[in-house]
């Protein structure tokens, strides 16, 4: 079964995908966002990769300015990835 993985921190962003399985989905939020996008960050490959745009540094967060392997969500894209996984993990 694959597992919803909500990332706050840089720091938790590579404890979290040392433990990460290829089914799973990552949601990068709040520092792990400001830190990481337009650094030119790029996930590793295997599990799904999110980020959530409220958390970005800038309102006007757009698909040009994250990773292309990582897609940009709202809080209802947040919802709905909480709904279709059981298990969900903080990282912090």
């Amino acid at each position: 079964m694959s597992m919803l993985h909500l990332v706050h921190t840089l720091e938790a962003v590579e404890a979290c995908f040392i433990r990460v399985d290829a089914g799973d989905a990552v949601v990068l939020m709040d520092d792990a966002v400001r830190t990481l996008i337009g650094r030119g960050w790029v996930p590793p490959r295997g599990p799904s990769v999110f980020v959530l745009k409220a958390h970005g540094f800038d309102p006007e967060l757009s698909p040009g300015s994250v990773a292309p392997e990582c897609a940009l969500i709202d809080l209802a894209g947040l919802v709905r990835l909480t709904e279709q996984h059981a298990s969900i993990i903080q990282w912090r």
